[in-house]
Order: C-alpha cells, then sequence, then structure tokens
C-alpha cells in the first residue's frame, strides 16, 4: 500500500503518467526545418509562381480576368505546399519585411533572396522553353529568320512583365512606383496578419494571402501590380526593359518595410484595448518552447 500523502512520490507518479505523446509533441514542436530545405522550397515554390501565372497570361490571349486568378491560385497553392517548411516568402520583398519587423533573422535573408531570384529564372526558362517556338511563329511576320527565337523571348517578357502604365499617352513612371509601394504595403500588412513567427502556412494564411494577391493584381492600376522584385526582373529584362527595374526592386522593399511598423502599432492598439488579447508573433517567438509548452498543459484554474 503507498502512502498517497508523500509529495514526492505522488509527484513521480504524475510524471510517469503522462501521456508518452506529450514527449513527441513537445519535441516536434522545437524541431524547424535547416535553412537547406528552407532555401529548396523557396526555390521551388517561386519557380512555380513565376511559371504557372506567366504560361496562363500566354495562354489566355490577354484576357485579363483569368490573370489574377491565376496568380492567387498559384500563391495559395504554394502557401499550403511550402508553407509549413520555409514560410512560402517566395517573394524578396516579403522576406525583407519580416527581417525589419524582428520576425526573420537576418542572417538567413541572402538564401532565401537568392533562392527567390534563381526560383525565378528557372521559371521564365521554363516559360521560354514551353512557350518560344510558339511566339516565333505567332510573330513571325514581324520579324525575320533568323532572329525568330532571339525575338521570342522578348516578346514572352512584353506579355508577361510588369511596367509602368502609359495609358493616358505619357511616362508614369512616379505613379507606377508609389502604386508599387502601396500595393506591397497591403499585402505585407494581410501577411503580417495573418503569419506566424514569419510563416505563412494553413487555411487562413492561404485563402487571406492568396485572396489579396487576386484583388491587388485585379486592380493593377500604375503600375501592374508586380509585388516581387523577383517575379518581374527576368520578364522585364527579356522584354528590353531594363530601365524600368528600379521601380519593381525598390518600391515593394519600401513598401514592406512600411508594413512592418503599422502592423506592430495595430497589434499594440488590439492589445491595449481589452477586446482582443492579442500577442505578435514576433515576440512569441522569443518566448522559450518549455514555457509555451508547460502553460499550453497546465489546467484552467476554477474561478471563485
Amino acid at each position: 500500500m503507498t502512502d498517497d500523502s508523500d509529495p514526492v512520490l505522488s509527484a513521480e507518479r504524475s510524471q510517469s503518467e503522462q501521456p508518452a505523446c506529450d514527449a513527441s509533441v513537445s519535441e516536434r514542436r522545437v524541431e524547424t526545418p535547416s535553412l537547406l530545405a528552407c532555401v529548396a522550397a523557396e526555390f521551388f515554390g517561386t519557380l512555380v509562381l513565376v511559371y504557372v501565372p506567366c504560361a496562363a497570361m500566354l495562354s489566355t490571349a490577354g484576357n485579363s480576368s483569368d490573370v489574377p486568378l491565376a496568380f492567387g491560385l498559384t500563391v495559395m497553392a504554394v502557401i499550403f505546399a511550402v508553407g509549413p517548411i520555409s514560410g512560402a516568402h517566395i517573394n524578396p520583398a516579403v522576406t525583407f519585411g519580416f527581417a525589419v519587423n524582428g520576425s526573420f533573422g537576418w542572417r538567413r535573408v541572402p538564401g532565401y533572396v537568392v533562392a527567390q531570384f534563381g526560383g525565378a529564372l528557372l521559371g521564365f526558362a521554363l516559360l521560354m522553353l514551353t512557350f518560344a517556338p510558339r511566339e516565333a511563329e505567332f510573330y513571325a511576320p514581324r520579324y525575320a529568320p533568323p532572329s525568330l527565337a532571339a525575338n521570342a523571348g522578348e516578346v514572352i517578357g512584353s506579355r508577361t512583365g510588369t511596367f509602368p502604365s502609359t495609358a493616358v499617352g505619357e511616362s508614369t513612371d512616379s505613379r507606377a512606383f508609389w502604386a508599387e509601394v502601396a500595393h506591397t504595403f497591403v499585402l505585407m500588412l494581410v501577411i503580417f496578419r495573418v503569419a506566424h513567427e514569419a510563416k505563412a502556412e494553413g487555411t487562413q494564411a492561404g485563402l487571406a494571402i492568396g485572396g489579396t494577391v487576386a484583388a491587388l493584381a485585379a486592380a493593377g492600376g500604375a503600375s501592374g501590380a508586380s509585388m516581387n522584385p523577383a517575379r518581374t526582373v527576368w520578364c522585364n529584362l527579356a522584354a528590353g526593359r531594363a530601365e524600368t527595374l528600379p521601380i519593381y526592386l525598390i518600391a515593394p522593399l519600401l513598401g514592406a518595410a512600411l508594413a512592418a511598423p503599422a502592423h506592430r502599432l495595430i497589434t499594440r492598439k488590439l492589445a491595449g484595448s481589452g477586446d482582443v488579447a492579442v500577442q505578435p508573433a514576433d515576440r512569441v517567438r522569443d518566448r522559450p518552447a518549455e514555457a509555451t509548452t508547460t502553460e499550453a498543459r497546465r489546467p484552467s484554474e476554477p474561478s471563485g
């Protein structure tokens, strides 16, 4: 017969009776993908982001109503696929925004950015491989052989790139710059609100971010709503529009950086209102995993 009044024996018995799955859950909590796995996920995710919607742009023959949906659905699918691994940034501006916010280490930024630009380059190369013969044949009356292959790359870049609008008959570089800042600011703010610890994953994040991308792409505006330097740079270079690169490289970074303090301000307002208990993701990551696990297991004390 055991003495239940002995606190030492009671403590040992309670520890031995804990479910075995608790240990495995705790171990899974602290496991994180390696940097190599994250970089590979960003590479292939950005490849898909460039290839699939741009292929839709070439296949729909300018039917603009289908293109925003293609971008939104592709972003959603990539978040579901690689979000648990790398966070599905697939955009140098998003990576930069998370780093500015303090929820993503600056040491990891170069690997992510190189992978994103590399994946975008391979995505554009696949566009050339699959669509260049058709585009060259379609535009054959305009170009004389043997320049068809080279000019097909220019045609594909022109049809898939993002450029300042010239609808009013004049250059709109300044309006395109600020439109890119505004679009990326909105996108990054949505990402901040639904992401956790610099990771966009899960159904909520996929629907919110994919829907925002589709809506902003449909809006277009003076810039064409790139919001992603990696998605645009190779298309614009192939189109011979290198002069547009400062807009699409700098403006998204600025928009993402401006979204960081806006996110922190909204978080503080919500936390201070007393109506909603909100804890910023970039603060959660600094808490010890043991404390989080212990609090999750602690039963609620009866009131009164």
